[in-house]
C-alpha cells in the first residue's frame, strides 16, 4: 500500500521543499488582507451580532481601513445537505466557497495513529461536506517527500478514497527510542539481562564518557531539527502551490500531525543531566558540560505561517498522537524508564508546534484527546460562527517582514480570535 500511494504521488505531482523564503515572498503580492475573526463573551458564547463599525484592525500597530465585512454564520449540518442548485442564504454567501485542503503529516505520524484518524474524517466528509465544497490532499511521506495525493476536486468519494490510502512512519517511535539508547550505553550504562545497569562508581565519573555523550547527543540534535526543518518547509511548497493555483474562496487547512519538536533534541540533552543527577553528587566537571544548544523554532514557526496567512488559510491542528500517556511499552527497558526524558514532557513539546501552527492562522489545535469526532466537528462548528474582514495593506509594509495583525471590537469583555500576523 505504500508504494502504491509513493506511485500515486509521483504520477500527479511532486512538490519541493523549498529551503528559503524568498521565492513565496516575491510572489504574494496582494492589495487586501483578508481577515477572519470569531468573537466570543468571557464564557465563550459566540457574538454574532455584531456589525463592521464594531471593528478595528490595525498592522503593525498603525489602523488600518476596513474594506470589506461579511457575516459567516449557518447551521454547517444543514448547509451540507443543502441541494446543489438551492438559493443561497445572504448570511452564509462566504461558507458556499469552502475549500477544505488535508494535509496528512506522515512523516511525523505512527501508522497506528493515523489508521484510525483516516476513518474520522471520511465521517466528517460524509456528514460536513456539501456539493458546493471543494478539497484536495496532501502528504508528506516518511521519506521526506511532500506531494498532491489528490488535485482539488468537489469530489467526495475521491477525497475519501485518496485519504483511506494514507499510511504512517514505522521507524518514527523506534528513531527516539534507540538514540536515547545509544546515549545510555555511552555513559556507561551496559545491557545486563533485559536491563542496562551502572557499570561505575558512585562518585567517580570520567569526563570524557560526559562529553562523548554530548557530542552524541547534539548529532541526534541535529537530525531532529532537520526533520522540523523539512516539516515547515513543507508549509512554504504548499503556500507556493496554493499561490500558483490562485484559489478562490476560504481556504481551511486540517493539518493532521503527530507534531514536530519545537526545541529539536533537548531530550536527549535531558537524559544526559538525569543521568549525572541519578547517580553521583554533580561535580565541577560535570557543571563545564551542562550547555545546550539555542534552537527554538518559535520564530521560524511564525515566518512559515506568515507566508500562508497572507493566502488566508486557515489551519485546524489534529494531534495524530491521541492522549499524552507514560510509555511504558516493551521498548523502553527500566533503565530508559528511570534516566530517560519524560514522556509526557517531550509529547506536549510536540504539541506545541499543532498548536502555534493553528493560533498564528486563527484556527484552533485538538491536542491529548482520542475524541476526534468532537474535535472534526468543533472546527465544522467554528467555521459556521466567524465574520469576514478585509483592510487594505499600508504601502509602506516592508516585503519579507512579519507583520503583526490586531483586530479590536467595540464591545467589552469579548475574546477575539484571529490570524496573528503575515509576511508581506
Amino acid at each position: 500500500m505504500q508504494k502504491r500511494l509513493a506511485v500515486l504521488i509521483l504520477c500527479i505531482s511532486i512538490l519541493p521543499i523549498l529551503p528559503l523564503f524568498a521565492q513565496i515572498e516575491e510572489e504574494v503580492r496582494i492589495n487586501l488582507l483578508e481577515i477572519w475573526v470569531k468573537v466570543t463573551d468571557k464564557n465563550d458564547r459566540v457574538i454574532n451580532d455584531l456589525s463592521a463599525k464594531d471593528f478595528r484592525i490595525f498592522i503593525d500597530g498603525k489602523e488600518a481601513d476596513v474594506r470589506c465585512f461579511e457575516k459567516a454564520f449557518y447551521d454547517p449540518l444543514a448547509f451540507a445537505k443543502q441541494e446543489p442548485n438551492a438559493a443561497p442564504d445572504s448570511s452564509s454567501e462566504s461558507a458556499q466557497e469552502r475549500k477544505f485542503i488535508f494535509f496528512f503529516d506522515l512523516l511525523n505520524s505512527s501508522p497506528r495513529s493515523v489508521d484510525y484518524l483516516k476513518q474520522q474524517l471520511t465521517e466528517f466528509l460524509n456528514k460536513n461536506f456539501s456539493d458546493e465544497d471543494e478539497g484536495m490532499v496532501f502528504a508528506l511521506l516518511p521519506n521526506v517527500r511532500l506531494g498532491v495525493v489528490q488535485k482539488m476536486t468537489s469530489n467526495r468519494e475521491a477525497l475519501i478514497s485518496t485519504i483511506q490510502k494514507m499510511q504512517g512512519n514505522t521507524s518514527l517511535e523506534a528513531r527516539v527510542r534507540n538514540n536515547e539508547k545509544e546515549i545510555l550505553s555511552l555513559m556507561s550504562f551496559a545491557r545486563a539481562g533485559n536491563t542496562m545497569e551502572r557499570n561505575f562508581g558512585s562518585v567517580n565519573r570520567n569526563p570524557e564518557q560526559i562529553r562523548q555523550a554530548r557530542g552524541l547527543a547534539r548529532s541526534y540534535a541535529a537530525q531532529e531539527e532537520s526533520l522540523s526543518r523539512f516539516t515547515l518547509n513543507s508549509f512554504l511548497s504548499i503556500a507556493d502551490y496554493l499561490q500558483g493555483n490562485q484559489f478562490e474562496g476560504r481556504l481551511v487547512m486540517m493539518y493532521v500531525s503527530g507534531g514536530f519538536s519545537m526545541r529539536p533534541g533537548q531530550n536527549y540533552f535531558e537524559i544526559i543531566d538525569r543521568a549525572i543527577d541519578a547517580t553521583s553528587v554533580v561535580g565541577s566537571e560535570d557543571l563545564n558540560f551542562r550547555d545546550r544548544p539555542d534552537n527554538t523554532f518559535d520564530h521560524e514557526v511564525k515566518r512559515t505561517i506568515g507566508i500562508l496567512n497572507r493566502l488566508n488559510v486557515t489551519i485546524y491542528s489534529i494531534d495524530a498522537r491521541g492522549l499524552v500517556n507514560y510509555d511504558r511499552g516493551p521498548e523502553r527497558d527500566t533503565t530508559q524508564l528511570a534516566f530517560g526524558f519524560n514522556t509526557v514532557e517531550y509529547q506536549r513539546e510536540l504539541q506545541d508546534s499543532l498548536v502555534l501552527i493553528a493560533k498564528e492562522t486563527g484556527g484552533t489545535a485538538f491536542v491529548n484527546t482520542q475524541n476526534y469526532q468532537r474535535g472534526l466537528a468543533e472546527i465544522a462548528t467554528d467555521m459556521s460562527q466567524q465574520y469576514w474582514l478585509c483592510a487594505s495593506i499600508p504601502g509602506s509594509a516592508k516585503r519579507g517582514v512579519y507583520h503583526k495583525i490586531e483586530v479590536k471590537v467595540d464591545r467589552p469583555d469579548v475574546k477575539v480570535r484571529h490570524r496573528q500576523g503575515y509576511i508581506e
